[in-house]
């Protein structure tokens, strides 16, 4: 069975921590494509969470196609 989650990008390490355990008990996991860039270290998330406060996190999603 796959599974997709979604939520706030300030939750990604929460989201990482639940799709790891989904993983381990045999469910394929889907994660946003901008937490999984956050999580390569592509995106830094206090980056992400200041572009959000101003309003530029949607031109950064849209440039590097991560929504």
């Amino acid at each position: 069975m796959t599974i997709t989650i979604r939520g706030s990008l300030d939750f990604t390490y929460e989201i990482k921590k639940i799709s790891d355990e989904l993983k381990k008990i045999g469910f394929d996991i889907f994660i946003p494509l901008s937490s999984e860039r956050i999580l390569r270290g592509k995106f830094l998330l206090d980056e992400v969470k200041n572009e959000k406060k101003n309003g530029k996190v949607v031109e950064k999603f849209i440039k590097y196609d991560s929504l």
